[in-house]
Formats: C-alpha cells, sequence, structure tokens
C-alpha cells in the first residue's frame, strides 16, 4: 500500500489483541469467530502491522465460499 496513509480509529477486543500477538509469533493463522465477531476488524489489524513494516508491502484477499 505505498503511498497510502491509514490506520485504525478503534482498539481491538481482547481476543483480537492475543490472536494478532499469536500470529504474529508464527507469521500465519486461522480464526473462527461467530458472526459479528470481529473478523473484519481483525483483518484490518493484521494489515495495519503488515502495512508498518512493510511499507512498500502488498495485501492479497482471498474469499471462499
Amino acid at each position: 500500500m505505498a503511498g497510502t496513509n491509514w490506520s485504525l480509529k478503534s482498539k481491538p477486543r481482547a481476543w483480537q489483541s492475543t490472536a494478532l500477538e499469536r500470529c504474529l509469533e508464527h507469521n500465519k493463522g486461522v480464526v473462527s469467530v461467530v458472526t459479528g465477531g470481529g473478523k473484519t476488524m481483525f483483518a484490518f489489524l493484521c494489515m495495519d502491522v503488515f502495512a508498518r513494516e512493510h511499507p512498500d508491502g502488498r495485501f492479497i484477499i482471498l474469499f471462499q465460499q
């Protein structure tokens, strides 16, 4: 996201912070959360960390049905 300046305005939930720490330890992870549980916000948290560490990096978002 080179040239893009964005940041999250809300605080993560406890489970999101914990999951993010675990994902960062292993550089991967799978999150299974109920509808309305905050999966999209978690994805934004992950992208925020990645963008800060890799300013010229890019995201690939895959959807599976």
